[in-house]
């Protein structure tokens, strides 16, 4: 299924019942929707960090743009990656906030992300 053999067999299980239940390939799934799996899985970095960064190092590894090493075993690496893409990540993070049909926890999950406390506008 996927071109490089480094990625762990394992990390493409979760993403079997994506791929059958729209009968659509996983690389076309995820070329179609390449930004918005960026953003999503950047919101659960902290709560899943070794599965969204083997995630993310998957997209790059669909990246055509995407420059730097692969596969991505590198914090550093994975930095420069997300780089290019940060104003459309923040971008993502502030419609998630400002947006009145999301739920108050996920709105929590998108400021824990940003690493905005209740007590920031206070200092």
């Amino acid at each position: 299924m996927f071109a490089s053999s480094s990625i762990n067999r394992y990390s493409i299980v979760p993403y079997a019942p994506l791929q059958s239940e729209t009968d659509i390939e996983l690389g076309s799934l995820i070329r179609s929707e390449i930004l918005s799996l960026h953003n999503e899985l950047l919101l659960h970095l902290s709560t899943n960090y070794g599965r969204v960064f083997n995630g993310l190092a998957m997209l790059a590894n669909k990246d055509a743009n995407y420059q730097g090493p692969n596969p991505i075993t590198e914090t550093k690496d994975m930095a420069d990656f997300l780089q290019p893409r940060l104003l459309g990540i923040l971008a993502f993070f502030d419609s998630q906030l400002l947006n009145s049909q999301i739920d108050v926890d996920d709105k929590k999950l998108v400021r824990v992300r940003l690493r905005i406390d209740d007590d920031s506008s206070q200092k």
